[in-house]
């Protein structure tokens, strides 16, 4: 299986100078290899609905050199696509930090995850809002959501395909 997440914006978010999202999958509370990322904004502007926020498998900063400001929307690189070995046992969650949104109520409402495969199609475009998500905050600007199930469905529909 094939995988690449990226963490979008359900709104529109303002960023700052300086602020950042940092993702990790985790399997069984194991780092997946590849699958760590971290997006670092170093100018003030805004996210607009249905853009990529942040995205696994690289590490990229933002700045006026690096945004083509003026040709399109504020977005940040799609995810690097990794093979992940699925296993029925395994837990997978979603590890976010950041410090754009530090209120669990306001992730839930603004962000939301999209699940890419090698050709860039999407398998799964969920927002956080969804009753089926559960999104966790053990500490200030850090939230964990468990996609297991999400991964369970996706799998078995390409299986039985």
């Amino acid at each position: 299986m094939e995988m690449g997440l990226a963490l979008v914006a359900e709104q529109i978010i303002p960023i700052n100078h300086g602020d950042y999202v940092g993702l990790e999958l985790t399997a069984n509370h194991e780092v997946v290899p590849g699958l760590a990322g971290k997006d670092i904004y170093c100018f003030n502007g805004m996210i607009l609905s249905g853009k990529t926020i942040a995205a696994t498998g690289r590490e990229k900063k933002y700045n006026w050199t690096t945004i083509p400001f003026g040709l399109g929307p504020v977005e940040a690189e799609p995810p690097h696509i990794i093979p992940v070995q699925f296993e029925e046992y395994i837990r997978w969650r979603l590890i976010i930090k950041t410090n754009i949104i530090l209120d669990p109520a306001l992730v839930v409402v603004q962000w939301g995850f999209r699940w890419l495969d090698a050709g860039g199609r999407l398998l799964l475009d969920l927002p956080f809002r969804s009753p089926e998500v559960t999104v966790d905050c053990p500490g200030r600007g850090q939230f964990v959501v468990d996609i297991t199930p999400f991964i369970r469905r996706v799998h078995s529909e390409k299986v039985t395909t």
